[in-house]
């Protein structure tokens, strides 16, 4: 009785010897460390949380609040260990408060701690470190549903912990604990409160687990509810939540034989992947252009700074040789001032070319990004191409194969001929033939069978004529390599010689494969007309600037020599990390 007596006499001296604590200033100062944290600014949010931990007695709610904070920079740079060690120390002072809803947000971020650092760290799921790490997320999750599942407050980390407990049993494939507990979190979602992307998020969960579970009608239904809800399509994390519906959807119909709806629904998501990679590169150019500017302020600051000191310094010199004659100030006066002006030149001169560079470095920025969207349009078209190419050869080519058979039978039990069954049969070839042709023209059947060099040789066979003959030069025997791999190189020649085609006027032309060192060499050659290099446009250049954004991509090596009236020569050099 006396123990307790003493500790509540305890945290009310604490209370009252800190009564005189600004809370407005505090809730100012957490707000400014949280702005931070959204902005990546970790280094700096961290000085003000240490800071301000040391402010407040060990039973004081802010001093938790700071530590909680702290935790959140922590996870956010993957050091799950120093963040669950904030994480506990926050939860022992809410615990001795008996703040209930700080209570479950620290179980919650404790959970979620050894959660991520089970994902993260060990790939190996079945390992004894991971289970030991999934049983401890775990037993804090289970704590939120113990002591609070029936209480009238704290339905969010409610819903979140359920939400966490079925994406860790997914991950260990217990897929009927991760469809409980995913229904749990939608329960909640649905009737209790109103967060209408944290739905749809565990609605596209549960039709995952739905899609493990190979329940197709499941999970279309619930990724078809998703497209239904979802209103605002402006923000980067709505548009991640519909692409991620219609890439399960064209996978679900995919699986189901419904080709068609496949491939409109991996339409849509190829193009929302693509809005959603515009939208956080313009995010990404917009913090840069930010820091430029506010570095760019501060610089003039400075310089409004040093105008200053130098101003006060001259007149301390000029108020000093009062009493030297007249001659002697002019002279001091004039070399003061000229000094002054180089001074500023210089630091004027340092600042343009410090802004030169950033402009330069946000260039070259711009540029890599376009890189990587216009790889990412071609990959996905590449991907496009693949996927009807397979479905026109496996699935509508055996179709029209088998109404053909079945004409075939009708065509022989019939005694007398009939011109109609004649006349389907001639429209079915001909269907067959210009199914067989279009599947070509997208994926070569030859590379697919047999190969790169082999594709090369029957290209260069198909696009010879009378006028430009091309010939393949081949010096050893080239491997099997990736499939993939062998897609992009080949699409890569033969844009070359549409060029060469189009544009050279050649009469004759080489295509040159070598495989030295892991390192495949593709050189293209012509006795055309050649153009002048130094006036290529680049983002045109014949398709040249794709081919070379291709090929960098690759980090692989990309050159042009070209004279007028002497021909053109492309030289390629591609690493090969597993050929086949």
């Amino acid at each position: 009785m006396k123990k307790n007596l003493l500790f509540t006499i305890f945290i009310l001296i604490g209370f009252y010897c800190t009564s005189q604590i600004n809370t407005t200033d505090n809730d100012s100062i957490y707000l400014k460390a949280t702005i931070l944290v959204s902005e990546q600014k970790q280094e700096k949010a961290l000085q003000i949380t240490l800071q301000e931990i040391d402010r407040f007695p060990t039973l004081h709610p802010y001093r938790a609040k700071w530590l909680m904070l702290t935790g959140d920079i922590f996870i956010k740079n993957n050091e799950f260990d120093k963040a669950i060690k904030y994480y506990k120390k926050s939860l022992s002072t809410n615990l001795k408060l008996s703040d209930s809803l700080t209570i479950m947000e620290g179980y919650l971020k404790i959970g979620k701690g050894y959660q991520q650092k089970f994902v993260n760290l060990y790939p190996d799921l079945d390992s004894k470190k991971a289970l030991n790490l999934k049983d401890s997320a775990d037993f804090y999750y289970q704590k939120i549903i113990t002591d609070y599942k029936n209480v009238t407050y704290g339905s969010k980390h409610l819903a979140q912990t359920y939400s966490n407990l079925a994406f860790m049993y997914s991950d260990l494939n217990k897929l009927e604990k991760a469809q409980y507990y995913i229904t749990e979190a939608i329960n909640i979602y649905e009737t209790k409160i109103t967060l209408p992307v944290s739905l749809d998020g565990a609605l596209n969960n549960q039709g995952l687990i739905y899609i493990y579970q190979e329940k197709y009608k499941a999970a279309e239904k619930t990724h078809l509810k998703v497209l239904n809800k979802v209103q605002d399509t402006s923000s980067v994390k709505a548009l991640k939540t519909t692409q991620i519906a219609t890439s399960n959807l064209a996978y679900i119909y995919k699986k189901t034989n419904q080709l068609k709806k496949a491939y409109t629904y991996l339409l849509k998501s190829n193009q929302l992947d693509f809005i959603i990679r515009e939208k956080q590169t313009a995010i990404e150019i917009t913090k840069i252009e930010a820091i430029h500017n506010e570095e760019k302020a501060r610089a003039e600051e400075n310089i409004k700074t040093v105008k200053a000191e130098k101003k006060t310094e001259r007149t301390q010199y000029i108020l000093a040789a009062t009493g030297l004659t007249s001659l002697v100030i002019i002279l001091f006066g004039t070399v003061l001032y000229r000094n002054s002006k180089l001074k500023a030149k210089n630091l004027s001169l340092s600042l343009v070319e410090q802004e030169l560079n950033q402009q330069k470095t946000l260039r070259i920025l711009q540029k890599k990004n376009q890189s990587k969207l216009l790889n990412a349009t071609l990959d996905g078209r590449e991907t496009e191409r693949k996927e009807i190419a397979q479905t026109l050869h496996d699935s509508v080519s055996a179709l029209l194969s088998s109404a053909n058979m079945h004409l075939q039978v009708v065509k022989k039990k019939t005694a007398t001929p009939i011109a109609e069954l004649e006349k389907s049969q001639r429209i079915i070839d001909e269907a067959s033939g210009k199914v067989r042709d279009l599947s070509h023209k997208l994926i070569s059947a030859v590379l697919l069978k047999f190969g790169l060099e082999h594709a090369v040789y029957d290209m260069c066979e198909k696009y010879s004529n009378l006028d430009l003959e091309f010939e393949l030069e081949s010096e050893d025997k080239i491997p099997r390599f990736e499939q993939d791999f062998e897609i992009k190189i080949h699409n890569i020649i033969e844009e070359c010689i549409n060029n060469i085609m189009k544009h050279s006027k050649a009469s004759e032309a080489s295509v040159m494969l070598l495989l030295t060192n892991n390192t495949l060499h593709a050189t293209i050659k012509d006795n055309g007309v050649g153009f002048d290099t130094s006036k290529i446009n680049p983002t045109s250049g014949i398709g040249l600037s794709q081919i070379q954004a291709r090929i960098e991509n690759m980090e692989g090596v990309f050159d042009i020599d070209s004279k007028i009236n002497n021909g053109t020569s492309i030289v390629m050099q591609i690493p090969v990390e597993y050929p086949i």
